[in-house]
């Protein structure tokens, strides 16, 4: 029985990612993944390649604490998760984005737990955020889901987060380190006590950071800073507008010399 769509995602079929799907007969769901499309039915699908459920609450419900795969066909999808997420992955099988601009949440928790999201747009301004995930080629624009660059194990790579009104935060847990990813016009990122990995090959642009910790300052390596305004001092820095602007309590230095000097003022940075 052949698929009803040409899931890239499928059992023995490679993938940059190297995610296994288990073997299975088109319409029998595997029993490590999930599929959902837009074209699925929630009440006569089975989370099969070919009948796919049609939300990702659908598939999350079976898959909650599953450690596999829900994977999603191309498309915009608009919904609320009715429960915690934990354990699983989100995998765009073509143009996915999570669109959050028409109302407040995606889900109703605050953290979750070895969560990952490959490939996939976030849009909107969703206000609740979701911790220690791992991020592979997504992109961001707007708040949602909020974002903790911290407890991440595999660390996340070829990102872009842009527009963000919420705190983006680099925190102690990041285990293998964060790579090539671009922040834009980012209003609230915070560097607090990075000391298991290293943010390598970033680019920050327009966006207002706060330093208060000497190992996660020396965590940053081959880094590019531009536009960014810095308060260097203890305590997340209030968000306010990026530059031109800068808000009470940042400093803009156009001087890489004069940030350094202030760096070591504040014996952040050892000389």
């Amino acid at each position: 029985m052949s698929a009803t769509f040409n899931w890239a995602y499928r059992p023995g079929v490679s993938n940059i990612y190297n995610i296994n799907i288990a073997n299975s007969a088109d319409d029998v769901k595997p029993n490590n993944a999930a599929y959902v499309a837009l074209f699925g039915n929630d009440i006569t699908g089975n989370g099969s390649r070919k009948y796919p459920w049609r939300t990702i609450d659908k598939a999350r419900s079976v898959m909650f604490n599953g450690n596999g795969y829900i994977v999603i066909g191309s498309g915009t999808y608009r919904e609320f998760l009715t429960a915690n997420v934990n354990q699983i992955n989100f995998v765009a099988d073509g143009d996915v984005t999570f669109d959050f601009s028409y109302q407040p949440n995606w889900t109703n928790q605050s953290n979750g737990v070895n969560i990952a999201f490959y490939n996939i747009k976030f849009k909107g301004s969703g206000s609740n955020k979701i911790a220690e995930a791992l991020y592979v080629d997504c992109t961001t624009d707007g708040a949602a889901p909020g974002i903790n660059i911290g407890g991440m194990v595999n660390g996340s790579i070829r990102n872009i987060f842009r527009n963000s009104t919420l705190s983006i935060n680099f925190t102690a847990s990041i285990t293998n380190g964060q790579n090539n990813n671009t922040f834009y016009n980012c209003n609230q990122i915070a560097v607090s006590n990075i000391t298991n990995g290293f943010v390598r090959s970033c680019i920050f642009h327009r966006c207002n950071i706060t330093v208060d910790n000497l190992a996660a300052l020396a965590n940053f390596q081959y880094c590019m800073f531009y536009q960014c305004n810095f308060k260097v001092s203890n305590g997340i820095g209030t968000p306010g507008a990026v530059y031109p602007s800068v808000p009470a309590g940042y400093i803009y230095y156009s001087d890489i010399a004069v940030l350094r000097t202030a760096l070591i003022d504040a014996r952040l940075l050892q000389v």
